[in-house]
């Protein structure tokens, strides 16, 4: 068996530690250094080009050619949403589950038959088409893990400097949003008839 097939038997699942350390050196409203971001580097081996946003987790492992992506856990969107807004954020763990590995491409220049020089992407592993797995857990829970195919694109802005801001697009759901603990402090007004 080769190394892919022994590193793909499994899309790994990981517990982050979110700490106060970690919270307090995180960047607001930054999707590449966010507290979540900075705890998968602190805590993954190897993991670069670290994303996070509402839908996804998304990291690199270069050493072994692989991407993975990841849905953000609930808990988490609650807390990025809360630290964005500039409310305190206690320390939780998040569990990364329901992975998705495809293989990362590296760029290679290639001569065509009039000599001229061509940069083409080639992937690192052939995982094939997309297959899925599908497992309960002891609990009764459905756990799915994806190996191969492609990743679904992500929508990039137009200027590259805003690139990690957490309000373009997709991003800016934050905007309007209320925690549960501002609402129980001051309920909503009574509409009044005229």
């Amino acid at each position: 068996m080769n190394e892919t097939n022994e590193i793909l038997r499994r899309v790994p699942r990981h517990s982050i530690n979110i700490t106060d350390e970690i919270i307090t050196n995180a960047c607001r409203r930054d999707g590449r250094h966010c507290m979540i971001v900075n705890a998968i580097k602190e805590q993954i081996t190897g993991a670069t080009v670290v994303v996070v946003d509402r839908n996804t987790v998304r990291f690199s492992i270069p050493e072994k050619g692989l991407r993975f992506v990841y849905p953000t856990p609930p808990l988490a969107k609650d807390a990025l949403a809360r630290f964005d807004a500039g409310i305190t954020v206690d320390p939780f763990i998040v569990r990364l589950i329901n992975g998705r590995a495809t293989s990362m491409a590296r760029h290679v220049k290639e001569t065509d038959a009039t000599g001229a020089v061509k940069t083409r992407k080639k992937l690192r592993h052939n995982l094939g088409a997309q297959t899925m797995r599908v497992t309960k857990t002891s609990s009764g829970a459905i756990e799915t893990e994806i190996v191969g195919g492609q990743v679904t694109p992500v929508q990039k802005p137009k200027d590259p400097s805003h690139s990690s801001i957490r309000t373009f697009g997709e991003r800016r759901w934050t905007q309007g949003w209320v925690h549960e603990s501002e609402l129980q402090a001051s309920p909503p007004a009574k509409p009044t008839l005229p």
